[in-house]
Formats: structure tokens, C-alpha cells, sequence
């Protein structure tokens, strides 16, 4: 699959596959497939990567509640994964920490907008695309 990167860059692409499939996932709003793609690579990891799969896995998985309907179990993991990356620098992984943070205070925000009635649904539209550098 990655083998014209492997001969495009003269190596084999950084990050695990599942890795970026995962981020793939995501970025095409298909929570469920990108947090098992993370869960996966958790099992394995230990430290700071064990961590950033761990947030990534709740953000996902929030989401994947919210779309659901059920808000209450999507701001537990929402919060959960924010908890998680304060934690941490700008970078890990590939990914701006700092982004990924302003994206998980922009879903929280608008689900206690939702949660409050001053708007009807959550907007997956504003969930921001993982960019993997």
C-alpha cells in the first residue's frame, strides 16, 4: 500500500500504518474505525505515544457518542482526552499538539452549546482534520 512512499522517499514512511489509518479515519468522521486502528497500536506502546493513542482514542470515541446522541458519555471522553494532551508539548507523534488541543476546546464548546439548548445539533463539520507532519 505505502510501497510507492517507500520508493517516492527512498524509505519506509515513520509513523505505523495503523497510525495513519487511524488519522485517515478520523478525518473521514469514521470515529469507530480510527479509534480500534489506535487502540491497537495502545496495546503495544508505552510513555508519551501510549498517551497520545489514549487521547486520540477518547476524542474518537466521544465523537463517535455524540453521533450516537449520547452527549453525556461524549463530554466524559472529551474531557478525558483533553486532560491527556494539556499534559504534554507542542508536538508528538507527527501532530501539533497545540491544534489538536484548540480542536478538542472547539468540540467542547459546542457540545455545552448543544447541552444548553443555544444550538439544536453538534456540527461534525467542526471537528478539525488531523494533519500528520
Amino acid at each position: 500500500m505505502f510501497g510507492f512512499l517507500k520508493k517516492l522517499l527512498g524509505r519506509t514512511p515513520k509513523w505505523p500504518v495503523r497510525y495513519r489509518e487511524g488519522i485517515d479515519w478520523f478525518n473521514r468522521k469514521h470515529f469507530p474505525k480510527a479509534q480500534l486502528a489506535w487502540e491497537y497500536l495502545y496495546r503495544g506502546s508505552e510513555g508519551e505515544l501510549r498517551e497520545l493513542y489514549k487521547a486520540l482514542m477518547q476524542w474518537a470515541g466521544g465523537l463517535r457518542h455524540i453521533q450516537n446522541g449520547n452527549l453525556d458519555g461524549g463530554r466524559q471522553l472529551l474531557n478525558g482526552a483533553r486532560d491527556l494532551l494539556a499534559k504534554r508539548g507542542k508536538r508528538l507523534g507527527g501532530l501539533d499538539l497545540q491544534q489538536l488541543r484548540g480542536g478538542l476546546e472547539a468540540c467542547s464548546d459546542e457540545l455545552v452549546e448543544v447541552e444548553e439548548g443555544r444550538k439544536e445539533h453538534f456540527s461534525m463539520a467542526h471537528v478539525p482534520a488531523l494533519i500528520l507532519r
